[in-house]
């Protein structure tokens, strides 16, 4: 039987070869050498925790540092939400704040809460739990981009404005990160989840 922790060493080997093939270790915000930046990487590695086992099972590492516009460029997805007012979403009962800085992301990939409008499922998270940004949303389509062949991804973390909230799809064949309203449901939609850890 192999180790959880071998499997994740494994996968964020492979996350580091696509991050590196979009050149994100030359972004101003990292640079850093192949090496150096692979090493960043690999030191997210930790046992997955106990409460997200069977719900949050896709750990995701996510650059909270690097501007989400260039990481759109980066990764061919067209950008949508330049000018408008985007933030982290400000009625979140534990108070969230995206991380300037690396971190890993255990997530459902949307997998859970398909076809259901954003605030329902922003009312109904467990304490463990919080809704995927668009950084981790975009970080989830750099190290999985069949994801979204298999669903369209609402990003309940991120909000556009007062009442709506940003999402990735895909339109006329490309990615593009764009908003809607957060009492629509989108069929082919599932809101990303993420694992909340004190």
């Amino acid at each position: 039987m192999q180790h959880p922790e071998i499997s994740l060493e494994a996968e964020m080997e492979r996350q580091a070869a696509m991050y590196l093939e979009r050149e994100f270790h030359k972004h101003e915000k990292i640079k850093m050498s192949k090496g150096k930046f692979k090493d960043s990487i690999m030191g997210l590695v930790v046992p997955q925790p106990e409460e997200f086992r069977g719900k949050l099972n896709s750990p995701v590492a996510v650059f909270g540092q690097i501007p989400i516009k260039d990481q759109c460029e980066r990764a061919g997805i067209d950008y949508f939400l330049g000018g408008l007012n985007v933030n982290d979403w400000p009625d979140d009962p534990q108070n969230y704040q995206t991380p300037n800085a690396l971190y890993l992301a255990w997530t459902d990939e949307g997998a859970r809460n398909m076809d259901r409008k954003v605030k329902d499922v922003r009312r109904e998270l467990a304490p463990d739990e919080r809704g995927g940004t668009q950084f981790d949303g975009v970080a989830l389509y750099i190290v999985k981009p069949n994801v979204l062949q298999t669903r369209f991804l609402d990003l309940p973390r991120t909000t556009v404005g007062p009442v709506l909230a940003a999402f990735l799809d895909l339109w006329g064949g490309r990615p593009r990160l764009d908003c809607s309203r957060v009492g629509d449901a989108g069929p082919r939609f599932g809101s990303l989840v993420c694992g909340r850890q004190k």
